[in-house]
């Protein structure tokens, strides 16, 4: 009897023990996942696994550029450099794609290997207008043209790093939700640009400065003497630019918006015209990136 009241009282003390628990403000109560949200996070990804190869087609387009204009070394023109940039960058899509830039899409400069921070105005592929100035308006039936101009915006309009990824984020989960696959593919691709681009630049614009011969990168002309402190210097530990005001850092801003809009124009101008030209918009961020950047150093 003594052995089958002490078995009870075991039990007891147990479920006791385990009801403290549960009821502790410790305990947590097993989280309720959205299924919206759930089906929305899973069609992001899957999106990204399609088309956000042009992210990375971005950045490795960049370092063999870079490469290829500093294995030459010597001090060039910017003309000399813009030309050599055009190359290297059809090599590059060459052994990464297996085929040639399609030039009728993008940008004719890159036949020309010139360097402008503006898009040609002879270029089929300058449908969408500057970021923010209302590219929707072209079409307003088209959402496509609303999340470009808003990928713009943000861009331009970004005050922290944080800011600028969160709002790029932004626009891409409502492209998701409110877009066919397809449409919202060309959204997620620029998105796919602008934060690779902007990755690549907050830690690679000092060095492109090296390739015109400029020793320290920065601007002369303020009379605030931390705006003459290099990039590099004024990075927090996240390695993003503290002094927005600095005019090498408006450059740097300029350049991530010239990437994504360079390569969503001819995503825009093709989807409508279609088929989507991937390869060619991947080609087109690449050079209006080499190519402003060039293009505001010198």
């Amino acid at each position: 009897m003594r052995i089958r009241s002490a078995c009870v009282g075991a039990v007891v003390t147990i479920c006791l023990a385990a009801l403290a628990v549960a009821c502790s403000p410790e305990a947590t109560a097993p989280s309720v996942v959205d299924p919206t949200r759930a089906a929305l996070d899973k069609k992001v990804d899957e999106l990204q696994a399609r088309y956000g190869w042009i992210g990375k087609y971005h950045t490795d387009g960049l370092d063999y550029v870079f490469a290829e204009l500093s294995r030459k070394g010597g001090k060039r023109e910017q003309k000399t450099l813009c030309s050599e940039a055009a190359i290297a960058m059809a090599a590059f899509h060459k052994s990464v794609r297996g085929r040639e830039i399609s030039v009728d899409v993008v940008d004719p400069a890159i036949l020309a290997g010139e360097c402008s921070d503006k898009p040609s105005k002879s270029s089929t592929s300058n449908a969408l207008v500057e970021p923010g100035s209302g590219a929707a308006a072209m079409d307003a039936s088209s959402l496509v043209a609303a999340y470009l101009d808003q990928i713009g915006t943000v861009i331009g309009s970004a005050s922290s790093r944080s800011g600028m990824l969160s709002g790029l984020l932004d626009v891409q989960y409502a492209a998701v939700a409110n877009l066919p696959q397809e449409e919202a593919g060309i959204i997620v691709a620029t998105v796919s640009v602008a934060i690779s681009s902007m990755e690549y630049w907050e830690t690679n614009l000092e060095a492109w400065y090296g390739l015109s011969g400029i020793a320290t990168p920065y601007s002369r002309s303020s009379s605030n003497s931390s705006s003459m402190i290099p990039i590099a210097s004024q990075a927090n530990g996240l390695g993003w630019p503290v002094r927005w005001s600095n005019p090498f850092v408006q450059n740097f801003i300029k350049v991530v918006g010239a990437d994504a809009l360079g390569a969503g124009r001819v995503l825009y101008t093709t989807w409508r015209m279609g088929p989507i030209g991937w390869d060619a918009a991947a080609a087109a961020g690449l050079y209006s990136s080499i190519t402003t950047a060039l293009a505001l150093i010198f």
